[in-house]
């Protein structure tokens, strides 16, 4: 006997109104079937579409990246008018035209120049005739002549309108296009001081320096308490970071420092101090030796001083004592310092007249009552002011 075996029991319409509401349920079943499997598809597609997103972002970000060092390559980016060179000059034998000349041959354009001078003398326009076929605006700036060279460096650094500020003494020049690469570098890596100019100190190339290994770079080598950092021109510096390191100078200083040989040194103290990165690049068109005629190397290598001399070392000692911060090492650096400059310099004593005894006796007073330097090192001071005698 066969028997038929019946699955589903199927209820057949019996009018079109029963039959059309019978189709509508059927659609509704079906839609929330498919709606109730596509919902987990749907979940993953948002994900999906986010991570979609996101590596469109990095993508497009990456791509306007290389754009913008791509035109800056070929000068096409206004924003390399964020850089100011400042000229400071405080002799009228000096001549820009050297230098001039190897600025314009830097493919670097649309940027500031700021000329600084103390003396009365015009300087000839034929040396800037060249700079109107660059988006190059030139800037002079007259001072006194009593004004002091670290006033002039640092008022003429507020009036620049760059965001990266970079000295240059008269007498130097570029003999390579580097200019470009060195500011590249710079504005890439967010640099507060990035040095170009290389020839005393041993910083490796490259490598971008943190506190408080920057501030080491300058006065400590290795187990060695020694000076390695004595001209500020060769450095791009983030104007920002420049102003914020000079604000709290005292005014002893602005008034009476009008030396050849500290005031740059001065100013790299302060800025050691308050940037927060560094970067030496390799530069193949620099000379390994220092050329400099106002070195302080050059002067602390000399057995005797002038009354001149003398002065500006004071001062120097002076601003060493004051701005070094409350550390051994530090305080320790300025009496090496002292001792090394003048104490171990008998030749020398002999120079000294009233006025340089008064801020003698007023330096020493200073170092004598810093807990921070070893009584060794006060005796020695003090056995050398005995030794003077107006």
């Amino acid at each position: 006997m066969k028997i038929n075996q019946i699955s589903e029991f199927k209820k057949l319409p019996t009018s079109e109104k029963e039959e059309s509401q019978e189709i509508l349920e059927t659609k509704s079943s079906i839609f929330e079937k498919l709606e109730y499997k596509e919902f987990p598809n749907l979940i993953d597609n948002i994900w999906f579409l986010i991570f979609v997103i996101i590596v469109t972002i990095i993508f497009i970000y990456w791509i306007s990246t290389e754009l913008y060092w791509i035109l800056f390559e070929y000068n096409i980016m206004p924003g390399q008018s964020k850089l100011t060179i400042i000229i400071n000059s405080f002799d009228k034998k000096h001549n820009l035209t050297h230098l001039l000349r190897s600025l314009i041959e830097q493919s670097i354009s649309s940027y500031e120049i700021i000329i600084t001078k103390n003396y009365k003398q015009e300087l000839s326009n034929l040396a800037f005739e060249k700079f109107k076929k660059k988006n190059v605006n030139i800037k002079f700036i007259q001072y006194g002549e009593k004004d002091t060279n670290l006033k002039i460096r640092i008022d003429s650094a507020s009036a620049a309108n760059g965001e990266y500020i970079l000295f240059l003494n008269p007498n130097d020049y570029f003999s390579t296009d580097f200019l470009k690469d060195c500011y590249k570098a710079a504005i890439k890596d967010k640099l507060d001081i990035t040095q170009y100019n290389y020839f005393h100190d041993n910083i490796k190339f490259n490598e971008i320096l943190h506190q408080p290994k920057l501030f080491d770079s300058m006065f400590f080598n290795k187990d060695e308490i020694k000076q390695n950092q004595f001209h500020l021109s060769g450095k791009i510096i983030k104007k920002k970071v420049f102003i914020e390191a000079m604000k709290d100078i005292d005014l002893f200083y602005l008034e009476n420092n009008n030396n050849r040989f500290f005031d740059e040194t001065m100013i790299l103290l302060k800025l050691f101090k308050k940037a927060e990165s560094f970067m030496k690049i390799r530069n193949r068109g620099i000379k390994s030796k220092c050329e400099q005629k106002l070195c302080i190397q050059s002067l602390i290598n000399k057995k005797s001083y002038r009354k001149k001399e003398l002065k500006d070392i004071l001062i120097y000692i002076k601003f060493l004592i004051q701005y070094t911060d409350k550390k051994v090492l530090e305080k320790r650096m300025a009496a090496k310092f002292f001792i090394e400059t003048l104490v171990q310099k008998n030749k020398t004593i002999k120079n000294f007249n009233k006025e340089l005894v008064e801020l003698l006796d007023e330096i020493i007073d200073l170092y004598s009552n810093c807990d921070l330097i070893n009584e060794y090192d006060i005796n020695l001071i003090k056995e050398y002011r005995k030794k003077i005698k107006i």
